[in-house]
């Protein structure tokens, strides 16, 4: 059921479950090392003071000072200072040092919009890992993760239960987490997400050689890709027109566009060649008569 906290208390850890409302004696302490605030997405928590317009206090020391699915009323952080996502109900009932997003009361997303247009980076971690973050889960919550619409993945066997997922050793595409909130033993709450991982489009092949012509333009290199933009360089954001006259030796830049994506440049160094010096079919072993 509901609970009630009363006096100046210190906890070790301080385990408030979900769909359960606690009441704070007002102008005491509760300090705790450690939070657990149960609400999910399911059901939220309440906390309140035992009277209504008298703060009750709240001393989180450490741990996790990030929390979602909650409704608090006349509550003082005494200590650190607290945040509330956006599925929390905090905003004018008399809460101090607390921060919070704005209501949400829309469906919940926890893995965020697809990554679109994406490029995995070895030296920047934030480009391949999915994070659980959003959930709010805690020390109980469950993970599992499972790559779906690829033959080499069974999408009913997760391919990790960590809170968070390195898409490297998976590769592009669309994965799936499956979060469930427990009390330490029964689930009282699962959700689940997915999110696609869009590959950036790859860059054009071109060929450097072009058959000289009086005149010779960007239009006369031979190259393979949709939506093909040219640049002067690989920086520019200024395109080329199809006409821009090229010379020998220089070097062009070509993108290609795909589903609005555009891909990284190639750099295509012209060799113009003189394609009128046919070889002869001629044998020269054969007779030649002259009239």
């Amino acid at each position: 059921g509901d609970g009630a906290v009363y006096g100046d208390n210190q906890f070790k850890e301080l385990v408030f479950s979900t769909g359960r409302t606690y009441t704070l004696q007002m102008a005491n302490t509760q300090t705790t090392e450690s939070w657990i605030l149960g609400g999910t997405p399911c059901t939220v928590t309440y906390v309140q003071s035992s009277t209504s317009g008298t703060r009750a206090n709240i001393n989180v020391t450490g741990g996790n000072t990030n929390f979602n699915f909650g409704n608090l009323k006349d509550i003082n952080a005494s200590g650190q200072p607290l945040h509330f996502g956006s599925q929390s109900t905090i905003a004018n009932q008399n809460n101090n040092n607390i921060t919070y997003d704005p209501y949400d009361p829309g469906v919940f997303q926890g893995l965020g919009p697809d990554w679109q247009c994406h490029v995995i980076d070895n030296t920047d971690a934030s480009t391949y890992t999915l994070s659980t973050s959003a959930f709010y889960g805690n020390s109980t919550t469950i993970y599992s993760w499972y790559k779906l619409n690829d033959s080499n993945y069974d999408p009913s066997t997760p391919i990790s239960t960590a809170s968070s997922l390195d898409i490297r050793l998976f590769g592009y595409g669309t994965y799936k987490v499956e979060v469930s909130y427990t009390n330490g033993a029964a689930i009282s709450c699962t959700v689940s997400d997915e999110v696609n991982i869009i590959k950036k489009t790859d860059p054009p092949i071109a060929t450097s050689n072009v058959c000289k012509k009086e005149t010779n333009t960007i239009g006369d290199i031979s190259i393979s890709g949709n939506n093909i933009k040219w640049y002067p360089n690989n920086l520019s954001t200024a395109e080329l027109p199809s006409n821009t006259t090229i010379l020998n030796g220089e070097t062009y830049f070509a993108s290609q566009t795909i589903n609005n994506c555009e891909s990284k440049r190639t750099a295509i160094t012209v060799i113009i060649v003189n394609c009128n010096n046919v070889p002869s079919m001629i044998n020269p072993s054969l007779p030649i008569r002259t009239y």
